[in-house]
């Protein structure tokens, strides 16, 4: 497992919160790419926490990619929050192409070709992951528990957007990815130690091109236009947080930006290295805090686990 922008959000905020083993976090190595991400308020503290996933002394229930709302219904409560994060569907269909071309035996190199062979691009999955029936149909609609049955029927997707849409507490999108942690951590009184993750966004999917034909494909009827009705529906809802609306929020992302970048690609390494703390002064964003080696190991763990440094592609 690696950190990635070339993953979509899903991974990311998975990793980039679960992954650093901080208060009470799990770590799951199975089937980590695609979650929903629960989070409830503690009792005794003034923070939001994700802990151990067992209901009856979790912090937060961690429900795999693929949203049952009878689940939902019977185990969450009141106080639980549901984070959804999606990401555009040609800038998807790209990363996923790579991504998946070794589990199905393609040559992702060439994203257009793949989309004119409907045989791969509506390809089955021969075992189902969390539910979802093939590899780049709709894959956003499915994990949040649409009816793969109903993919025609744009009355169904419609009216199932809508109730989907009306039950997230907190839309993350990777297009904005960075702003959304910082919302995430505005939200739930977490700290910038919390949220730094490793971005390899050098992959080469992010250079690859689709035709106007492909991209036309791709959000065709019969192909993702689901998902991007979708994608615009919690797009919309991300643009109305108010965290937005607060004087200075996009200085603050494109301070943490910047920051991160410095955390992950030399500070954290040199750490590690050194095994001597790192004392990160207070700005106008945050109270002076320290990046300890066991921190940084934690926030490094899969680049340190595979030999490689930050910057390289997945």
């Amino acid at each position: 497992m690696k950190y990635s922008r070339d993953k979509d959000a899903k991974s990311q905020v998975y990793s980039s919160k679960l992954c650093l083993g901080k208060k009470n976090a799990v770590c799951d190595g199975e089937n980590w790419e695609n979650w929903n991400i629960y989070l409830v308020r503690s009792p005794i503290q003034i923070f939001w926490q994700i802990g151990p996933k067992k209901i009856d002394r979790a912090d937060v229930l961690i429900h795999h990619a693929r949203y049952n709302r009878s689940i939902f219904d019977r185990h969450i409560q009141k106080d639980f929050k549901l984070i959804v994060p999606v990401r555009e569907p040609t800038s998807w269909i790209k990363s996923a192409i790579k991504y998946y071309s070794n589990n199905i035996g393609i040559n992702g190199r060439d994203p257009n070709k793949i989309i004119r062979d409907d045989n791969i691009l509506f390809k089955n999955r021969t075992a189902r992951h969390a539910g979802l029936v093939n590899w780049f149909h709709i894959p956003f609609l499915q994990w949040l528990g649409f009816d793969y049955n109903q993919r025609k029927n744009m009355t169904a997707i419609k009216e199932f957007i809508k109730d989907a849409v009306s039950r997230i507490d907190l839309p993350i999108l990777n297009e904005k990815f960075d702003a959304s942690l910082i919302i995430l951590k505005k939200r739930f009184c977490w700290e910038y130690s919390d949220i730094f993750y490793v971005s390899q966004n050098k992959g080469s999917s992010s250079t690859l091109s689709l035709s106007e034909d492909s991209i036309k494909k791709v959000l065709s009827k019969e192909v993702n236009l689901g998902d991007k009705m979708l994608y615009d529906a919690v797009s919309k809802l991300w643009w109305s947080q108010p965290e937005l609306k607060e004087t200075g929020f996009w200085k603050e992302v494109a301070y943490f930006t910047q920051l991160n970048i410095r955390v992950t690609s030399q500070i954290c390494l040199d750490t590690i290295k050194s095994q001597k703390p790192f004392t990160v002064e207070a700005t106008q964003y945050h109270p002076q805090f320290v990046l300890t080696p066991t921190l940084c190991r934690d926030i490094m763990y899969f680049t340190l686990l595979d030999g490689q440094d930050s910057s390289t592609d997945i």
